[in-house]
């Protein structure tokens, strides 16, 4: 890892910058999947910020539309540096439109934000962003089987839903509750105290409940470790670092504002180059 990040390409900086730990998961895949990987976290996040990259609600679903025409049936001439590597990386990984086509429709939801009416809901998101991303992951990694089509997927889907019961603060800022509506409600977590800032006494346990159905699925993912090739090994190693996550919100009594969860990991760090070494997740 040491030498490739003493040289890093314009698309793996790019990656390091708006997605540090699936670009650190990438670094163990060859230098030609690496790109494309990281072409893909990029692409993910920029798609990700068009609902708060303008005010004009037009303006946002013409960046979305743009997208959309580009990576759907695109011919891969663009100059764009992200989709001069992503296009052809679909294309020979026959990446399908359906996929594609899903994980837009699901950011275009985005666009008219609604908190979900349910953890199943906020699931069902996840599956159709991060789980898309991580199903993505690994066809540009290798035409894998089917069970490691669908590793990568619940992986990715886990990884979002860490994501959200972790983010809570930057979502708030945001003006946005990824929190399930049912779980709020149950557990008197009002969605205004969130917004400005507060810490509802309720919140550990809806963060609890988001983090106990991630963890369920990344139990389940790894009962297929025997189904899975080592080359789709990058896509999945972002369940190492979801570990991490969650133990630290285990020990903050599941507190999403908690300073700890922003600070240094380097335990973690070392735990995913001991799994990347024995080809584990």
């Amino acid at each position: 890892m040491a030498q490739v990040a003493a040289g890093l390409s314009f698309l793996e900086e790019e990656a390091r910058k708006v997605d540090k730990d699936r670009f650190l998961c990438a670094l163990f895949a060859s230098h030609q999947e690496r790109e494309s990987l990281c072409a893909l976290l990029v692409a993910n996040q920029e798609i990700a910020r068009i609902p708060e990259s303008a005010q004009d609600p037009v303006l946002r679903r013409i960046r979305l539309q743009w997208w959309r025409d580009e990576l759907v049936g695109g011919a891969g001439g663009t100059q764009h540096p992200v989709l001069a590597r992503l296009i052809p990386a679909f294309r020979a990984a026959a990446v399908p439109d359906a996929a594609i086509e899903c994980y837009l429709d699901a950011r275009a939801g985005e666009l008219d934000f609604e908190q979900p009416a349910d953890l199943a809901a906020l699931e069902q998101f996840a599956a159709a962003t991060s789980g898309v991303i991580g199903e993505t992951s690994v066809r540009l990694l290798d035409k894998a089987p089917p069970a490691a089509l669908e590793a990568g997927r619940q992986v990715g889907t886990a990884w979002a839903l860490v994501g959200f019961a972790r983010s809570v603060p930057h979502h708030a800022r945001l003006g946005r509750c990824y929190l399930p509506q049912d779980l709020c409600r149950e557990h008197g977590v009002a969605v205004g105290d969130l917004l400005a800032g507060r810490r509802p006494v309720g919140l550990g346990r809806v963060v609890e409940a988001i983090v106990s159905r991630a963890t369920a699925l990344l139990r389940h993912v790894r009962t297929m470790r025997r189904q899975v090739p080592r080359a789709a090994l990058p896509a999945l190693l972002p369940a190492v670092l979801a570990d991490g996550y969650v133990r630290t919100l285990r020990r903050t009594g599941y507190d999403p504002f908690a300073a700890a969860l922003a600070s240094p990991r380097p335990r973690d760090l070392l735990r995913l180059g001991v799994a990347g070494r024995l080809g584990r997740y």
